[in-house]
């Protein structure tokens, strides 16, 4: 800004800078140092739109994010896959979903919006890659160093139901929608990870192009049922801060 109006070129020209300070009564010390870290609806708005709105950079990093899945699949690299997972801004979609029903504003609309269109962009960019892998005289599926293998563990793990996959969607459903109640970003968090939303909806676009419908229909079948984990405990959680907010609320009015 100097440097652009010229402050500072003529002699004799002085500039200062300041910031404002403030001080707080021992008294009252501990309650602003110990504060929660609650945010309010639009914070956790706030922080939705600035790692989820479908933006040009939001769709590449969706479709970057298929496209690795599948080649890590595909070389057997979980690091590669895993990177995949954590690029992938695909929680917060459905989170706004939850918290336009929970707050009953139009958002929930642009959560729906966002979701489809940036699956669609995951599945675009695993279908690009698969095609390459095909062109290039490469079975993805039945490819003997890849996870699609039938009767391979991780591959059963992201198309097929157990009790500690589904309570791993669980648990990161749940620290995510606690993560984005406490002002902080589910991005890059890890909480994709303990998700199959990536590597299922990688898998059925590789599958479909490898006409393996019934590959592709069980991968279809963990997607949906990880988006439907990521969903109700996002809206568990924003209804329960919602009680939370009330009674804090009526502490200090006549409810």
């Amino acid at each position: 800004i100097l440097d652009k109006y010229k402050l500072g070129a003529i002699n004799g020209t002085s500039i200062a800078t300041s910031s404002p300070s403030s001080f707080v009564s021992h008294e009252f010390a501990y309650v602003i140092e110990r504060d929660n870290s609650e945010a309010t609806w639009e914070e956790i708005l706030m922080t939705i739109n600035s790692d989820s709105n479908t933006s040009i950079n939001t769709l590449i990093m969706m479709f970057m994010s298929g496209s690795l899945a599948i080649i890590g699949l595909y070389t057997n690299s979980l690091h590669i896959v895993v990177a995949g997972m954590l690029i992938a801004p695909g929680f917060m979609p459905i989170s706004r979903i939850a918290l336009g029903i929970v707050t009953k504003v139009v958002t929930w609309k642009y959560g729906l919006y966002d979701f489809f269109k940036g699956y669609l962009l995951l599945l675009s960019g695993a279908a690009f890659t698969s095609i390459v892998f095909l062109i290039s005289g490469y079975d993805i599926i039945y490819d003997s160093d890849t996870y699609y293998v039938i009767n391979n563990t991780m591959f059963k793990y992201w198309t097929t139901f157990s009790y500690p996959s589904i309570f791993a969607s669980i648990a990161a459903s749940i620290a995510g929608a606690i993560i984005l109640a406490t002002r902080k970003s589910v991005f890059a968090s890890g909480v994709m990870i303990g998700l199959a939303l990536v590597p299922s909806a990688s898998i059925i676009a590789s599958a479909l192009l490898s006409a393996e419908f019934q590959t592709a229909g069980l991968a279809f079948l963990r997607f949906i049922t990880d988006s439907m984990i990521v969903f109700v405990f996002s809206l568990t959680i924003f209804y329960w801060k919602k009680y939370i907010f009330i009674k804090e609320e009526c502490k200090y009015s006549f409810c």
